[in-house]
């Protein structure tokens, strides 16, 4: 078992974004979301469409890709992928 198959998608984010000294407020204008919707992404109750996704990226001076690969490596997002495609198995 890997580390990070326990970390969830939202710890990341928010960790992400404390090393950078963002405010939720700031990554939520940037994103065109409300705080509200910014806390729920960091507490992983929603997860973000693909333009909010780019746009969390931009907020953290990050690539998309760059972003993507930082929540492959540290959360349970493939996990997540894998219980899902096996529900449709």
């Amino acid at each position: 078992m890997k580390d990070n198959e326990n970390t969830e998608i939202g710890e990341v984010l928010a960790r992400l974004r404390k090393a950078q000294n963002k405010s939720q407020d700031h990554v939520a204008f940037v994103c065109n979301i409300s705080r509200k919707t910014m806390s729920n992404l960091e507490r992983t109750e929603h997860f973000p469409n693909l333009l909010t996704f780019g746009k969390y990226a931009k907020a953290l001076d990050m690539k998309p890709s760059k972003l993507l690969e930082e929540l492959e490596e540290n959360s349970n997002f493939l996990l997540l992928i894998d219980q899902d495609t096996n529900d449709l198995d």
